[in-house]
């Protein structure tokens, strides 16, 4: 069968039961997603969100877990006969998914061809785990392949290989709470600038929010006194974004003065100086792909990020790190805290402050390493550049 289906299937957490079905019954084989630019996210018309085409077959008794096909369209065919042609190379491609396993770190994707151009790439994967879109949240297989090794702990540069292994653990591990959605938020507080014992830090305004640090910037008066007190014990100081547009979002995390509750950022109450190394290791390009590994696409740049998934998000396992290793990030945190960030896309094309986390970062976790490759690839990455 083949489908046309939002995009959000692959992650989002509405279509869990969805994927675990699929997962049990059929053998998806080809997973298609568009990734050109101008609004062309989609298949069927009257949509600009983002959709995928999923091909799957019933499977046969006891059959074993098979490979399934990414192709990531850079350009969708224009007509029937360039569909066909694309079709007939994927149909060559058939059985031999071994070749192009994204987990293999030797392995190369094949690319997708139209007119002498290439306009894709196609890769392999045994779908293993029922979030589907961390295998291709980006169009480059190169990228993709670095998210996955990542969230198993193993760094993955395209142009060095397999180069060393980083700790990780979950937000639930670390003992993070995480406070309450918008709805919740609006559903018991106004938005209000008059002064309040009940703090909030409102919006994202991508000319304003470009440091790590921030101070509440909004106020909250209850609808009701009693729902007001109970939902506040839910406010933190790490602030993690609830949806972002990354063409133009800068800081994915930051560290606030003062408790808060938001109406587009996900509050986390969690021990004071592990809050302020999450907001740095957020920020960071190894802590920004193991977010995009969560994202709920919903068009093209415009991602989500949901409580559910926020829980098992891969992060760097403060736990089990030396004292002297948390004392060094806390001392990055103060030296970059006030720095600006630029838009994601700028950010990686002129690497800056991100740049000079990741190079600490490194050498804290003993990586002696160099990101540059990695920054041109998300330099001109659809899913930053719009």
């Amino acid at each position: 069968m083949g489908l046309v289906l939002p995009r959000a299937v692959l992650t989002g957490v509405s279509w869990q039961k969805v994927r675990e079905l699929l997962m049990d019954k059929y053998h998806i084989e080809y997973i298609i997603t568009s990734y050109e630019t101008n609004n062309q996210w989609n298949f069927s018309e009257n949509t600009d969100l983002s959709e995928i085409l999923l091909v799957a077959r019933k499977k046969s008794g006891s059959e074993e877990l098979g490979y399934t096909f990414f192709v990531n369209l850079w350009k969708k065919p224009a007509n029937e006969l360039e569909s066909i042609h694309i079709g007939s190379q994927l149909t060559q491609l058939y059985g031999s998914g071994g070749l192009y396993d994204i987990e293999n770190s030797n392995a190369s994707p094949y690319h997708l061809k139209l007119h002498g151009k290439k306009i894709g790439e196609v890769y392999s994967a045994r779908l293993t785990e029922n979030n589907f879109g961390a295998y291709n949240f980006f169009s480059q297989m190169e990228l993709n392949r670095t998210l996955l090794l990542l969230r198993k702990g193993i760094v993955y540069l395209p142009d060095q290989g397999i180069v060393g292994n980083i700790k990780l653990t979950t937000l639930s591990n670390l003992g993070a709470e995480i406070g309450p959605d918008v709805r919740q938020v609006h559903a018991v507080f106004r938005h209000s600038q008059v002064s309040s014992i009940y703090k909030a830090f409102w919006g994202y305004d991508s000319s304003a929010i470009n440091h790590i640090y921030q101070r509440p910037n909004a106020y909250l008066e209850p609808k009701n006194a009693e729902q007001a007190r109970a939902l506040w014990k839910k406010c933190g100081n790490l602030l993690i974004v609830e949806r972002a547009w990354l063409s133009t979002y800068t800081v994915l995390a930051t560290y606030l003065s003062e408790d808060v509750l938001s109406n587009v950022w996900w509050p986390i109450k969690l021990d004071e100086d592990y809050a302020r190394i999450l907001a740095i290791w957020i920020n960071s390009t190894f802590g920004f792909l193991l977010l995009s590994s969560i994202a709920e696409v919903t068009r093209g740049p415009w991602v989500k990020f949901k409580k559910d998934h926020l829980w098992d998000m891969p992060v760097l396992d403060i736990n089990n790190m030396p004292e002297g290793a948390k004392k060094e990030i806390l001392n990055l945190f103060d030296k970059t805290k006030q720095m600006r960030f630029k838009p994601l896309p700028q950010e990686f094309a002129q690497p800056s402050t991100r740049k000079i986390i990741d190079e600490e970062i490194c050498r804290i976790l003993d990586l002696d390493i160099k990101l540059g490759s990695l920054y041109e690839m998300l330099a001109r990455e659809p899913m930053l550049t719009g």
